[in-house]
C-alpha cells in the first residue's frame, strides 16, 4: 500500500531532490479506506551530518485537507483585500466630503471679505481708482466722486488721462 512513498523516498527524497507527489494510502487519523495523499519535501543540511550529506524533511496530508487549507487561506485572503479596498474607499469619500466642506467654507469666507473690503473701498472718502495696464478705469469710489466730481458710472471704462489737465498731461 506504500509502493508510490517507498517509491518517492528511494528515488527523490534520498537524492537530496525538492518536490511534491502523491500517494495513495489506507489510513488516516483514524479514516480507513484509499486516501489519495501529497507529499511535499525538501532537503535540508544540518551540523550533525557531514557536509556532502543532506537530510530531507517531508510533510504529508490528504489532497482534500490540503484542498480545504488552502481554500481557506484564498477565501480570508479574498476578505481582506475587500476589507482594505472597503476601508480604502471609505477614506477616499471622507477626504472627499471633508474636502468639499473646506471648499465651500472657503468660498463663503471668500465672499464675505470680499464683500467687506469692496464695500471699504467703495466707501471710503479718500479717492481709490484702480486702473489696468492701457489706463483705463476699473473702479471709482464714492471718495473719487467727492474729489473728482465724476460719478462711477462716468469713469467706469474711461481713460486716467481724462482727469489730468491738459497743461500737465506730459
Amino acid at each position: 500500500s506504500f509502493n508510490e512513498i517507498n517509491s518517492i523516498m528511494k528515488n527523490r527524497m534520498l537524492q537530496a531532490e525538492e518536490g511534491t507527489g502523491q500517494y495513495v494510502s489506507g489510513w488516516h487519523r483514524g479514516q480507513t479506506g484509499e486516501i489519495t495523499k501529497l507529499i511535499a519535501f525538501t532537503p535540508v543540511a544540518s551540523d550533525a551530518l557531514p557536509p556532502e550529506r543532506l537530510w530531507s524533511v517531508a510533510v504529508s496530508a490528504p489532497t482534500s485537507e490540503v484542498a480545504a487549507a488552502v481554500e481557506e487561506v484564498r477565501t480570508r485572503h479574498l476578505l481582506t483585500e475587500i476589507a482594505m479596498l472597503a476601508a480604502m474607499l471609505g477614506f477616499a469619500f471622507l477626504v472627499t466630503v471633508y474636502q468639499r466642506r473646506i471648499s465651500r467654507a472657503l468660498k463663503r469666507q471668500g465672499s464675505e471679505q470680499e464683500e467687506f473690503i469692496s464695500a471699504i473701498l467703495q466707501n471710503s472718502v479718500d479717492a481709490i481708482i484702480f486702473i489696468d495696464n492701457d489706463n483705463t478705469v476699473k473702479m471709482w469710489n464714492k471718495g473719487a466722486e467727492m474729489i473728482f466730481g465724476y460719478t462711477g458710472q462716468e469713469m467706469l471704462g474711461s481713460r486716467f488721462r481724462r482727469l489730468i489737465p491738459p497743461d500737465m498731461d506730459a
